[in-house]
């Protein structure tokens, strides 16, 4: 991994958690619950999340949370329990984001290719999942399409909207899972994405050698203030700017699998990644002061040559929850020296950090923590924008911060770098 375009407060950690091996051979199993009873989810609580299953002496099972070590049940009257006289199989607590789509709600589901499962199903047990946030959520088209290649009956899913007991609930083992804070996978989980691969339908779309996956045209990518310049550093750069909520899963995939350079903002946007071919050099540009502990997983499993590129002044992010955003995004030194673009063409904008400053303090200003780093930055890129000695500086830095870079990066470089 290239570590020269990040940010020196997060290099040592993000070296670490990129070489770590994050491969479990963990034998994986399925726990038998009888007279199991589904809790649809019911918020957070005190550090956890309500929702899961509970035995028949209302003690709740771990494995059936979102995450290890982080679900809990409640109580609920007797009489608001819907008793269904069969088995079921558990898929999962699914989080309705992309993200998580395509790690968390995975999971489970290497136990459907089992013999024992195809005999329950065969027998009638109902494939039952719960919702996280929004329990009138439905499924995504493009997570539907996921779930057909693993040839699931979309008509046999069962989405559990109130406490519902059955006779049995099969709780599989979790093959994506957290352990000391690492996220690791097993071979099931690896095989199931290589499924979803291999049964994906092919298309005919055009295909490229190297693609940006935006979010500036996604309906909250309004939260990511500056990623138009991302995108025209990368257009530079030759990569074909594409905008996934537009495409198909299939589409995606076909595009991912194409590509032999794979950018976009750290989050679910680079967790697209998970489908892309061994080797591909993936560029992921965070968008804040934290590390995502997902991305590192999918580097490990696909064999991806990972960059990573700081290119961010998210000030205002709460510190608890610092992937929420919103983000301030523009392009900084770290992205282009990564891009070979003279440092002039940095275009931080004190007008657009306020815009940013003005959607996000007031979200996060109770749990805001400004660090002195980013502080620091923030007078740098002040004083190199607005207090830089000479006005023919000044306005040369207000024209090449904004400029169309493909036209005028070329003309600098003739002109002054000879």
């Amino acid at each position: 991994m290239i570590d020269s375009f990040i940010d020196d407060i997060l290099k040592d950690d993000t070296l670490k958690i990129n070489s770590i091996d994050y491969f479990s051979d963990k034998k994986l199993s399925c726990q038998v619950i009888s007279q199991g009873t589904l809790l649809p989810y019911n918020g957070p609580a005190n550090g956890r999340t309500k929702g899961g299953i509970v035995d028949a002496d209302w003690d709740y099972i771990d494995s059936s949370a979102l995450y290890e070590n982080d679900g809990c049940g409640y109580s609920v009257k007797s009489e608001e329990v819907v008793k269904v006289n069969k088995d079921a199989i558990y898929l999962g607590m699914w989080f309705p984001i992309w993200g998580h789509s395509i790690t968390d709600s995975l999971k489970k589901l290497w136990f459907l290719k089992t013999e024992q499962a195809q005999k329950l199903i065969n027998d009638g047990a109902d494939l039952v999942y719960i919702i996280t946030m929004n329990n009138r959520f439905q499924l995504s088209e493009n997570f539907v399409c996921l779930l057909k290649s693993l040839n699931i009956d979309i008509a046999q899913l069962k989405q559990i909207n109130e406490p519902t007991q059955y006779n049995h609930v099969y709780i599989p083992d979790n093959s994506f899972f957290r352990e000391h804070n690492q996220i690791f996978y097993t071979k099931e989980f690896e095989d199931t994405r290589n499924n979803i691969i291999d049964n994906t339908p092919l298309c005919k779309c055009p295909v490229y050698d190297r693609i940006y996956f935006s979010r500036s045209k996604f309906k909250n990518g309004k939260h990511d203030f500056g990623e138009k310049r991302i995108e025209d550093v990368f257009r530079y750069l030759k990569y074909k700017i594409i905008y996934p909520e537009r495409l198909s899963f299939a589409e995606q995939v076909h595009l991912l699998r194409n590509c032999t350079h794979f950018a976009a903002t750290e989050g679910s946007t680079s967790h697209n990644s998970l489908f892309c071919r061994p080797k591909t050099k993936v560029e992921i540009i965070r968008k804040g002061l934290y590390l995502n502990e997902y991305q590192p997983t999918i580097n490990a499993l696909c064999n991806l040559n990972a960059v990573y590129i700081d290119s961010n002044l998210s000030l205002f992010t709460d510190k608890n929850r610092v992937w929420n955003g919103p983000f301030f995004l523009y392009a900084n030194d770290n992205l282009l020296r990564f891009a070979g673009i003279p440092l002039i063409f940095n275009n931080f904008s004190l007008k657009d950090f306020k815009r940013y400053a003005c959607l996000a303090y007031p979200k996060n200003k109770e749990n805001t923590q400004i660090t002195e780093f980013y502080s620091r930055r923030l007078i740098d890129e002040i004083n190199m924008s607005y207090f830089c000695k000479g006005i023919i500086k000044r306005i040369a830095h207000n024209f090449l911060s904004h400029c169309n870079l493909s036209i005028w990066v070329p003309v600098y470089k003739k002109l002054f770098l000879k």
